[in-house]
């Protein structure tokens, strides 16, 4: 009788994406946010200019998402990139099609991208939607960038547990 073997690999990064514009189309950013466990967290944010459409911002922060996740591949492992825009992820899976033509030139550049980081070993990086509330910190960093009109940074190194203590409010709470 023959044994499938699966082969598990840790995450490596939790990567969250985020587009914004205001009076779409209008003044427009994205934000990056990346977790990576014992590393800490960074994030950036970056104005595009105006005027520019909430699509576009979308695909352009996963653009720069897969950008950062090519420096993060150095051991065996997966990342996640997670994004709000229900219609770029399911574009990435194939199930949607972008019909706009501003956008198809951004797409392609995601789409020869994954399949560059994801060329030796099958499916180390995906793109998955995410409702907004778990995209909240990307968005941020996109709104912060809107606010700013220029770039904005965000780098936190690691924190040993012992130096995490939560607030009053958070242990009060009960449990559902």
């Amino acid at each position: 009788m023959a044994t499938a073997t699966t082969t598990v690999r840790r995450v490596l990064a939790r990567v969250y994406a985020d587009g914004a514009s205001r009076a779409n189309p209008g003044h427009a950013s994205y934000g990056v946010y990346i977790e990576q466990p014992g590393c800490g967290v960074r994030g950036e944010g970056c104005y595009l200019g105006t005027p520019i459409s909430n699509n576009t911002a979308e695909f352009a922060g996963v653009e720069r998402a897969l950008e950062l996740v090519a420096e993060l591949l150095v051991a065996d492992g997966v990342v996640r990139v997670y994004t709000d825009s229900r219609n770029l992820a399911e574009a990435i899976a194939g199930r949607f099609a972008v019909r706009a033509e501003h956008l198809q030139p951004i797409f392609e550049r995601i789409r020869t991208s994954l399949a560059t980081l994801n060329a030796d070993d099958g499916e180390r990086v995906t793109v998955e939607h995410v409702r907004r509330g778990y995209n909240r910190m990307a968005d941020a960093l996109a709104n912060a960038a809107l606010d700013a009109r220029g770039p904005v940074r965000l780098d936190v190194g690691p924190r040993p547990r012992d130096f995490i203590v939560p607030s009053a409010s958070a242990t009060k709470r009960s449990r559902p």
